[in-house]
Order: C-alpha cells, then structure tokens, then sequence
C-alpha cells in the first residue's frame, strides 16, 4: 500500500471538512512562533531545492463518500491550505478554479471559522490586494465581509496569525518590532519575493512531484473504528507539549531514514519505523493510546465552578514516554563503555563539589521531573552523544506491543498498593484541594501521578520483563516479587535504603543481569554474593537466591508449595519481602526445618500488638545487647524489621521466635519488665513498648531525656538503688526532690526503682546531684549548674562500691577542696 500524496493532489481527491470535535487550529497562536518558523522556514527550504523531499507525518482520516474528516493531520492540513492560497494570491493564481478546489478545505467547528475559509476563496475579494503595498492581514480586516467578532475566534486569529506572523500581535496594532526583534514567523515573512518567484512555487505545489508530501492513511483500512475520534480529539484544544514533541520526534525517525550518512541498513531500520500499518506514527496514535484512554481524566466540576480537562491523556502518555527515555539513559553507554550519565559525586564547571552530578545533565534533568507540561526541543531525548539510538524506538515499540498484548492486571505489592505502571491523574473526592495547573488556555488540567526512587527501579524492571518477551501471568507474578522484595529494604530510620542516583543505578544494574521470564531459575544459576560487608540490596539479593532454591527443589510434608507459604510470609505484618530471619539458626546459616515454627511465632507476635514481643525479645538478649539495641531503636513498625536483621543478636532473634525456654535472663530485663507491670494506666502506655524516652533503659542511656509526667524511673542500676539507702543514713543530709518529680517509688520483688533521672541532696547546707552514671557532684547553690575549678573541671566522685563511711568522706573532701 503506498498512500503517499501532495496537499493539492489530496484536495482534489477529498471535501475536507475538519469535524466539530477536533481542536481549534492551533499552529498560529501566541507561543508557537518557534514552531511556525521552524515548520514554515523547512518547507521553504524544500521548494527552494535546498533540502530533499519534505515528509510530513501521516494524516489519519475517515471518508463518507468523497468527503474526509481527519481524525489527526488537522494542523498540518491547515497550514498547508493557508500557504497553497496565500501562494497562489501571490502569485496570481487565485483563480475561481483554484478557488474552488480551495474551497473543498473547510471547519465544521464553528459557523465564523467555515464562512471565514470560504470568504478567502472568493477572487473578487482580493482583487486589489498588492501584496508589497500592505499587508495581508490589514488588508482582510478591513474587508466589509469581514465581521469584527471573528477576531475573537480562535481558529481565524490563529489562521491570520500564520498568514502575517509578527505583523499581528493579538490585531493589537500598537505592538512594533524592530527589525531585530521581528519574529518572522508567518507565511508572509518567509515567503518574500517577486510575482515570478511565487509563479515557481505555485508549479511546484501543484506538481505531482512536489517536494511537500505526506501519507494518508483511512481509518477503515487498519480496521479502526470512527470512535478514535473522540479518544485523540476530546482531549482538549490546545496543542498540548506532547503533540509538539510526538511530531520532533517522528521528525526525526523521517530524517534519520533519508539520512546519506547512514549505512543503508541503518537507514532501512529507520524507514521499518514508519511502516503506514505497523510503524510508530500510527501506533502512538491509534493502539498506544488506547492504553492511556483507560486512565483518562474525567473532568469534574470543582466547588470554584472550574472543571478539569475532561479526557485528557497527553500529560500521562507524555510522561509515560520520559519514563522510557529515562531507562534507557540511565544506562546508556559511550563508545568507551562508560555511563553517558555520571551519577554521585562529581565537580561542576565552576570547580565546586557535588554529590549529584546527575542533574548536571540535560536529559536527567528533563526526564526525571516527568515534564509532560513543558517541553522545548528534542534534544534533550538525544541521549547518545546527540541522538537517539535506533534501538531505542525499537525498545519501545516492544514494550507498547507486548504490554498490550498482555491484556491484564499488572501484578500487585501488598505494601505498595499506590504504584501504578501507566501513570494516572490524581484526584481525591473528600478534598476541594486536588493539584492543578493550567494551560496556556487556561484550561485546568489534573496533576498526575510521579515516580519515587524505587518505583522508577520498578517501573524498568516492567519494561525490562516485556523487553524480554512476550508476557506470561505466572512469569510475571515471580517477577515482581523478586523485585519489589529487592527494593523494599528499609533504614534504621524507616525511611527507604535505595534513596540516591548510586543505590538506584547498582539495583538497576542487578537487575539487569536477570532473566526476568525464569527469574528463579536465574537466580539460582548466578548464585549467592560470596563478600564482606553485604550492602542492605546485596542481602536481600542473597535471600531471594536462598528462597529460589527452595521454591525450585524444596519439599512439604503437608502438600502446600514452598512458593506459596514464603510469598504468604513475605506480606505479614511489616516483613515486606524479607524474612530470612524465619529460616536461618542462632549462626545465622539456612535451615528451613526452623521456618514453621518461628512463621507462627511471628505472626502471634506482629500481626497484632508488637508490645509483648519487645518485653519477649529483651528476655533472650544480655543486658549490653539490651543497652545496644534499646539505646538506638524505637519498638514500632517502620524499625522492627531492621533489628529482626540485626547481625549482633542474631542468636537472641533464633531463640525468640523459636519461643526457646530462657534461665538466664539480665537484671535489666527484669527491671524493665517489673516497671512496665507496676505503673498504670493511662501513662503505661507511653512505655509499655519502651519506645518513649519516659522510661530510662541503661545507665547513661541516650534515650534520657528531662521529664515533665513524672513517670520516670531508672532501671538496671542497682548501685543508685543502694545508694538511696546509704545516704538515707547519712547526718545532715537533706533530699531535694525537684518540682513535679515526686518521691515516689515503687518496691517490686524487694527492688525499689525511684522515680527521676537524678537525685538532689543538700549536706551540710551545701547542694549536691547524684547522676544516673552513679557519679556525685557538688552544684550551685538552688541545684542550677554544676561547680567548676579554675581549670574547668567540676567537683565530683563516683559512687560505685562505696560504703556509708566512704561517702561522707567523699562529700567532706568535695567540700574542703572548694573551700581551699
């Protein structure tokens, strides 16, 4: 099928009746001068003989008899039809039959835009028109059938626009432009010259070897059906960043395909992209698109009266496309076999340092923000050394083709039910504050879903899978199980571990390595990281190994498969994927014949209250492990997970979900445990999981802070506890009690645990505090500040092991040295 043809060749063979429901023409508006004059200049370019044949994208369109409705080329129709009669006025061929082919072209959108077309047909109109005396669009406004409410259509402004470029500015006729600001960017403007200069162009255009051609392709051919209409044309009128950009872009692929300095194999690979039936023009607008319809907006009408584009696609269709584009930057090559984009530290231009390079670069920039409503040139895309591989089209279109081929749910993640593969417009019913912005139209338009870190991780690794092949639900579903179960490691902090341009590109780079349609077969082939020091990914990357062998060559006793009891364990509680600690011993080394036992375990202990668990775990762990652990963890969801993981207490882990017998549990435990028992409610639970700072755990434990609720006691300190005691006997000592803190203590098992972090006492009439790190100091009058010698240092003893006699000489040597 060759439907290749000129403009004036298509007009004599069709009516062209732009329908209703297409866009206004857009191509003349204020904005789009760039474009005017890069399109205008190119076929200038081409009549003159300076370039080769100019290949504009396919027209898309369904006929009734002899009339054709284009269902997307309206722009290009347009300009085309402008230029055809504004040539042929020059040139002095604006005959009554030229006219009347001309007059096949016309706009169904409104009665002004249709009456407007046909009016610039009529010879007699423009029969004293001089082009070199005034200019065209003077000279149409101040025609009598030229109504003045059509300056207020947007299709004529945008149409006299195109016709006289700078020379109107919104018909504001005060507006002047020197001739070094003169934009230059209507038809008037480019095409300058002589009657017999035009006469050349005129033969030319309506040559069946003109220059100027195009494809047109009938709906009915590719078995599409008229209702792609509303789908590529109720999605707005404006021409939106993505349409400018899908036509750079096919603008490309056209002249990499005549490019001479290609290899005619190379070029033959260009040339397969813009097959009529099967190359990317007519899947980016027919098949494609299809994908996005599904997620169009919906145009609800706000509380403000404003209503959201209803139906739109291009922003996530746009995004869509920069996310391809990031992937394959992402780990693009140069000739040297070094990464195109530097990542992590680096040095700017100007010699500083930086810890994101990264953004030092155009293409990152552009499609790491997913700018779907914003775009400038193609050359941010020319990703490799200033262009776009050939591959990468064919990326692409394979990962459109199998996606859609699929034809089903994506596979979810329990614990992140939000990621979508295609992006989707944001909006919250129970809120009047949904995020917008506005087109140049100011139309308002949906702010539309955006990629974390590790869902980009994520997202190449679904195009990664259809890259691969053809889709398969089982495949698939292992997949991504893998794969969210690598990137879901956690820090310390319950914040993400992959959270810069490094982590992400060594998990991409893993990934990679995979084969994604037998992933379990893979991983056991590639086998288990054999280094020291495993980062968080390279962990998980060995338990998914581990489990793999299992799902793959392990055996049940009671018929359940190994994959689905781990893929059950995996989504408990707050696990997320991993869960080696379910079947490794107190070394740390692999035994699923543990696994049962401690899965029951943990559900008992995590899938409802994990405040039982933290006193069970305490119990199996020494009173150093205990300070460790505590001291830098708080017992809740977001931290559980990293100190099930913790290489240090692997052994207590073992025992506490085994549910082991314990003998030999700390003093400290034991503490803990007869507070959290004794103190009631409502303060028992601000520390019944001793998250809270309100609860001492060591001596000197980093967790103390001031308290204020007087529920503060000091535990695993026996030496304050005999203290208390000790000075309770002491002559002229007078206790202080600090306001709000209360001398309450409770005895428990013969044990007093007394309230506060420290203790104030006054002997003989001089202050002292003693210190939960059991030390002694002697204190400014009213217990301000601590006293301090000449050389900074304060007056102070420890307490340890001390008897009654010993203290009172301490306190007596404090005295004399200060009085010295």
């Amino acid at each position: 099928m060759n439907n290749k043809t000129t403009f004036w060749n298509f007009i004599n063979r069709y009516k062209v009746e732009i329908p209703i429901i297409q866009r206004d023409y857009a191509q003349g508006r204020l904005g789009k001068e760039v474009l005017r004059k890069s399109f205008l200049s190119d076929i200038k370019s081409a009549l003159d003989g300076r370039s080769g044949e100019m290949k504009l994208d396919f027209v898309y369109g369904s006929t009734d008899d002899d009339k054709l409705n284009p269902l997307d080329g309206q722009q290009r129709l347009t300009t085309l039809w402008l230029l055809h009669w504004y040539i042929a006025l020059s040139a002095g061929a604006l005959t009554e039959e030229n006219c009347a082919i001309l007059r096949k072209f016309t706009y169904e959108t409104r009665i002004s835009s249709r009456e407007f077309c046909q009016n610039l047909c009529n010879p007699l109109y423009f029969e004293s028109f001089t082009k070199n005396d005034e200019s065209i669009v003077d000279y149409i406004t101040r025609q009598t059938w030229f109504y003045s409410a059509w300056k207020q259509d947007p299709t004529i402004q945008s149409m006299m626009r195109m016709l006289g470029g700078s020379e109107i500015n919104g018909y504001d006729k005060t507006k002047k432009f020197t001739k070094k600001e003169k934009k230059e960017d209507g038809i008037r403007e480019i095409f300058e010259g002589s009657t017999e200069k035009f006469k050349v162009y005129w033969e030319k255009l309506i040559s069946p070897t003109c220059p100027i051609a195009f494809y047109y392709l009938p709906l009915s051919d590719f078995g599409l059906s008229d209702d792609l209409y509303i789908k590529m044309n109720a999605r707005g009128k404006q021409l939106t960043s993505f349409e400018n950009f899908k036509a750079d872009l096919i603008g490309y692929i056209i002249e990499q395909s005549t490019n001479e300095n290609l290899q005619e194999s190379d070029r033959n690979q260009w040339k397969n992209l813009l097959d009529p039936t099967t190359g990317l023009p007519i899947k980016l607008d027919t098949s494609w698109a299809e994908i996005f319809w599904k997620a169009r907006s919906k145009g609800i009408q706000n509380s403000d009266e404003s209503r959201m584009m209803k139906n739109q696609i291009d922003e996530i269709y746009f995004a869509f496309i920069n996310r391809l584009f990031w992937n394959f930057l992402f780990l693009a090559k140069n000739s040297d076999k070094q990464y195109i984009l530097k990542v992590g530290e680096g040095i700017l231009s100007n010699g500083a340092r930086t810890y994101t390079i990264e953004n030092e670069n155009i293409s990152y920039r552009m499609l790491n923000k997913d700018r779907y409503d914003h775009y400038e040139s193609l050359d941010a895309y020319k990703y490799a050394e200033g262009s776009i591989p050939v591959t990468f089209f064919n990326n692409m279109s394979n990962i459109f083709n199998r996606y859609l081929q699929y034809n089903g749910e994506l596979p979810s993640c329990v614990w992140n039910p939000d990621f979508s593969f295609v992006p989707y417009y944001k909006w919250d019913d129970t809120t009047e504050n949904n995020v917008i912005f506005e087109n140049e139209d100011n139309e308002k338009i949906l702010e539309i879903s955006s990629l974390s870190q590790i869902y980009r991780i994520v997202f190449f690794a679904i195009c990664k899978y259809f890259l691969d092949g053809e889709g398969n639900k089982d495949s698939f579903n292992r997949w991504l199980r893998v794969i969210w179960n690598l990137v879901s490691g956690e820090a310390s902090d319950g914040n993400p571990q992959i959270r810069n341009t490094q982590a992400m590109r060594s998990a991409i780079e893993y990934i990679s390595r995979l084969e994604s349609h037998r992933i379990y077969e893979s991983l056991i082939e590639k086998g288990l990281l054999n280094k020291d020091n495993l980062t968080e990914f390279e962990a998980r990357y060995n338990e998914e190994v581990v489990k793999a062998d299992q799902i793959i060559n392990g055996s049940r006793s009671d018929g359940q498969s190994w994959e689905q009891i781990i893929k059950r364990a995996e989504a408990t509680a707050f696990f997320k994927g991993t869960i080696r600690f379910l079947f490794q011993d107190e070394t740390g080394a692999v035994n699923w014949d543990y696994f049962d036992r401690k899965f029951d375990n943990a559900k008992k202990y995590f899938e409802c209250s994990n405040s039982i668990a933290v006193i069970e775990l305490a119990r199996y762990c020494s009173e150093e492990q205990i300070k460790d652990i505590w001291s830098i963890y708080s017992f809740d969801k977001k931290n559980w997970k990293t100190i099930l993981l913790q290489e240090s207490i692997k052994e207590p882990i073992h025992n506490f979900l085994m549910g082991n017998r314990c003998e030999n549990a700390s003093v400290l435990f034991f503490d803990i445990n007869n507070i959290i028992n004794a103190i009631e409610a409502p303060y028992v639970k601000l520390i019944q999981d001793w998250k809270c700072c309100h609860v001492v755990l060591t001596n000197y434990s980093t967790k103390r802070n001031e308290p204020y609720n007087g529920f503060v006691y000091e535990v695993g300190n026996r030496t304050r506890t005999d203290f208390n005691d000790v000075i309770s006997k002491v002559n002229d000592i007078q206790k202080h009690v600090p306001q709000g803190w209360g001398e309450e203590a409770y005895v428990i098992n013969g044990h007093v645990y007394y309230r506060g972090l420290w203790l104030d006492f006054a002997y003989k009439n001089y202050c002292f505090r003693y210190y939960g790190n059991n030390t002694i100091c002697l204190m400014e009058s009213e217990w301000v500040n601590q006293k301090h010698k000449q050389d900074g240092s304060t007056y102070y003893f420890e307490v340890n092991n001390k008897t009654l006699k010993d203290v009172e000489s301490e306190l007596d040597r404090l005295i004399d040295e200060l009085e010295k």
